[in-house]
């Protein structure tokens, strides 16, 4: 049903009774022209309302084209849907760093000055500009590689990184949803720009590239991330949310919707079994749930491209060791999840 319908039944509902009261037929029939008048400016009314919501989330999907997007799936149902029963828990959640991990760059999220600032390492220069709700960076074209000049571009920053030590900054690529790193990062505490070369340990010669957030940063500071193939990259929810530790909670939502059940449950003191609280668990499996993201890990084939797809198939509760094979010092470099690291990276271990 539209919302010009239900307002003008509304104000119809309201007013048609009121003609009843009116004594005499000349000013009845005034009465109901007047609310006939107030009907059609109703209708006016809710048809603009309307038109500024479809214009609203129409601009909303269009600014969302080229990053990453919040799509719940396999049971998960955000953190604003246990907002209202869990207020309390909901309002520390929001408090928090973990919250924060990953935002959609908006004039609220953004904590570094962006209007008219010009930044310079290794040669190149970058302007950046705030234009209404918008920030841009002018630069160098990031993926050039022709041997000429390369050309200057503006992109605008899409996503956040962190919000406590420092705040990273992503750019839309035009690449579908991949996201490009800027090359810069904002120490809060300190208020400066320094270049993420002077703050991520790495090789000197380690040519810039458009950075990793749909294919690495997705994988935990997000909320059953799924890269996806060429780059459509969705999460479930940005940053680190209720059901990162608690599990998908489609089925608990659902079933504690009977008041009576919800009542039992509290009355008994017994643990509900359709979502899963870190604080009841053994304390290994606890630590595991801090794990599934606090830890080195491999994974094999089938849960790699299960992951690219649907997410990791880990769920708070089960064992980490079934999903992802965590690498431990002491393990020595003969063990498999060692032995395939060391692969790619041969002095990962030594000391």
């Amino acid at each position: 049903m539209s919302l010009e319908v239900v307002i003008t039944g509304i104000v119809s509902l309201t007013l048609a009774p009121l003609i009843r009261l009116v004594p005499r037929m000349q000013s009845r029939a005034w009465f109901g022209m007047t609310i006939l008048a107030m009907v059609g400016v109703s209708m006016i009314f809710a048809s603009k309302l309307t038109n500024t919501r479809r214009q609203t989330l129409d601009q909303q999907t269009t600014r969302a084209e080229h990053r990453p997007i919040e799509a719940p799936e396999q049971g998960y149902v955000t953190s604003r849907t246990c907002r209202a029963c869990h207020p309390h828990q909901h309002a520390t959640w929001h408090a928090s760093f973990h919250r924060t991990m990953t935002q959609v760059a908006t004039p609220e999220t953004i904590v570094a000055p962006f209007d008219g600032i010009e930044l310079r390492d290794r040669g190149k220069t970058f302007h950046l500009e705030r234009h209404g709700d918008e920030f841009r960076v002018e630069m160098e074209h990031p993926a050039w590689n022709g041997p000429e000049t390369p050309p200057r571009v503006t992109r605008r920053i899409v996503m956040t990184t962190g919000s406590n030590v420092e705040q990273d900054y992503w750019f839309e690529t035009g690449i579908r949803r991949q996201l490009g790193r800027f090359p810069f990062v904002y120490r809060i505490a300190e208020q400066q720009w320094i270049p993420d070369s002077s703050v991520l340990l790495s090789p000197p010669d380690t040519p810039r590239g458009f950075g990793n957030w749909n294919t690495s940063c997705i994988q935990c500071h997000t909320t059953l991330g799924r890269p996806q193939e060429n780059r459509d990259s969705r999460v479930s929810e940005f940053g680190i949310a209720c059901e990162a530790c608690h599990g998908p909670g489609e089925r608990h939502v659902r079933l504690n919707r009977d008041p009576q059940r919800r009542y039992r449950l509290h009355l008994d003191d017994t643990p509900d079994p359709t979502i899963v609280n870190p604080a009841r668990l053994r304390a290994d499996r606890a630590s595991e749930v801090c794990g599934q993201c606090h830890s080195v890990f491999v994974v094999d084939e089938p849960e790699f491209e299960h992951w690219k797809s649907k997410g990791y198939s880990y769920r708070p509760g089960d064992e980490l060791h079934h999903t992802k094979q965590l690498v431990r010092y002491h393990q020595g470099p003969d063990t498999p999840g060692v032995q395939e690291l060391l692969r790619d990276q041969p002095h990962f271990i030594e000391e």
